[in-house]
């Protein structure tokens, strides 16, 4: 009955989900873990929202209370700190904080006392473990070349947690993760159906990345709004995105939509100037700030040595 009830659930959500992918609206993140080569976690990486819940996430709901968030998220940036190498260079850290401080007062409905680490680490990224942790690469700064381009990506970064997006992903993955066991041990093994179990496998994988997609829509929207009210220049945000894919290239949208966990960066440029067009159409963006000096000049052994081929530190 159990094994009955498991599989009528996961074909009911994968018809769900697959139709509600083939609607999804292609809208990357900014920048996130899943988007490098890393050993570090993308948001909502491990089991969160779910430790101690043995009832199948499937039929649960993910824990998105702020305790549980603040728990989790803490837990997970100790790990990230145990094992990843912190950039000596404290003056940007000064300087990256206080931009997070100054951001963190326009969220709203703020609980989080955020926090931002800087790691000796030459590839750019950036992640959040919750709690109000975000982290970010030396590789990030060398390769962003204003104050505007990072605030974007920290509060995108700031965004994922406000909206529990860490917990909420993780709790996404386990339907994932338990529909891939389902389909060995039942779909393949007990019932003989092994192409059974891999469409309904992929059909719920495609859904899952889908709402991933939609979080991160989410994000790269909040987060547009937290720079503005921190006195930023909104396109700084859809800069930051071109100036990452510079080298690196992009994914085609058939690729994206069945694999990937965001949305092309031209879709995601394409719609951040769209959302400036709709939100601020009035905006007088000649007197917001781009950069700084202090910034420009914490942030230039990290240019200088970019155009080198290496990454500064301090």
């Amino acid at each position: 009955m159990a094994a009955e009830r498991m599989a009528k659930s996961v074909i009911a959500v994968a018809a769900v989900l697959v139709l509600a992918g083939c609607m999804s609206t292609h809208t990357p993140a900014l920048v996130e873990a899943s988007s490098q080569d890393l050993s570090l976690p993308e948001h909502g990486s491990a089991d969160a929202g779910t430790a101690g819940n043995s009832e199948p996430a499937i039929f649960s709901k993910p824990d998105t209370s702020f305790s549980n968030r603040q728990q989790l998220g803490d837990e997970f940036a100790q790990q990230i700190l145990a094992r990843s190498k912190r950039s000596p260079d404290e003056k940007l850290q000064a300087k990256l904080q206080t931009m997070v401080s100054n951001i963190g007062r326009h969220v709203d409905g703020n609980r989080f006392e955020y926090r931002v680490y800087l790691l000796d680490d030459p590839r750019p990224n950036a992640f959040t473990t919750g709690g109000g942790h975000v982290f970010i690469t030396a590789g990030l700064v060398a390769a962003l070349r204003t104050e505007g381009q990072i605030a974007a990506v920290i509060a995108h970064e700031m965004a994922h947690n406000a909206s529990a997006h860490v917990v909420k992903g993780a709790h996404s993955r386990k339907i994932v993760k338990e529909t891939a066991t389902f389909s060995e041990n039942v779909m393949h093994q007990r019932w003989g159906l092994p192409w059974l179990g891999s469409s309904i496998e992929f059909l719920v994988s495609t859904g899952a990345n889908k709402y991933t997609r939609e979080q991160e829509d989410e994000a790269d929207f909040l987060g547009l709004q937290y720079i503005v009210a921190a006195g930023y220049d909104p396109h700084e945000a859809p800069r930051a995105v071109m100036a990452l894919v510079a080298d690196g290239g992009d994914q085609s949208e058939l690729e994206n939509f069945f694999f990937g966990r965001h949305s092309t960066a031209k879709a995601r440029v394409w719609r951040f100037k769209n959302l400036i067009k709709a939100y601020y159409p009035n905006l007088d963006t000649q007197g917001m700030k781009r950069s700084s000096a202090d910034y420009d000049e914490l942030a230039m052994p990290y240019w200088k040595a970019a155009s080198s081929g290496t990454v500064a530190t301090q």
